[in-house]
Order: structure tokens, then C-alpha cells, then sequence
């Protein structure tokens, strides 16, 4: 396997490089190398939340993670039983 020598850019200026990025290009490029996944952040805005288990324990992981809870933006319950409305938006911040 080829090994990919990253420049030795500070972290501050790889955010900036990504900020210009797609959601889809930064996870494309999370996967080329080590490298990339640790110099670049995944931007999470929205969650989407139900009543199932692995749901929620997804949520409080986000929840409790130091850079990903301040950019949440906002948070969508999903109701899990027939009848009710497929999507309440329950949290809109910014």
C-alpha cells in the first residue's frame, strides 16, 4: 500500500483548506488517508432523532463530544409510529 506524505500544514490551516469543501468532498477525502481524517473535521448541523436506542445513544455521543455538540444547528424528531407525523423539527438554533 502506498503511503501518502502529507505537507505539514498546521491543523488551523487545513480547517480553513476544508471549510471550502462539500459534507461529501470532506468525507471523500477523509478516506484517501490517516492523514486526512485527522487533519479534517466532519461538519454535523443537523440530527436526526427517534425513539430507537441506537438513535439516541448516537445523539448523546454527539451530545457529548467537545467540538461536535456547539455546531449542532438543529434537530429533528422522527416519530416512530403510524399515524403521526413523519418529521417534527423539535430544536432550530442559529
Amino acid at each position: 500500500m502506498a503511503h501518502t506524505i502529507m505537507p505539514a500544514l498546521p491543523l488551523e490551516l487545513w480547517g480553513c483548506i476544508t471549510s471550502y469543501l462539500s459534507n461529501s468532498d470532506i468525507k471523500n477525502l477523509r478516506l484517501t488517508c490517516v492523514q486526512f481524517k485527522n487533519a479534517s473535521i466532519l461538519r454535523i448541523d443537523r440530527v436526526f432523532l427517534s425513539a430507537n436506542p441506537l438513535n439516541v445513544k448516537v445523539f448523546r455521543c454527539i451530545a457529548g463530544h467537545k467540538k461536535f455538540r456547539h455546531s449542532i444547528t438543529e434537530i429533528i424528531w422522527r416519530r416512530a409510529w403510524p399515524g403521526a407525523p413523519r418529521i417534527q423539527r423539535i430544536y432550530r438554533g442559529k
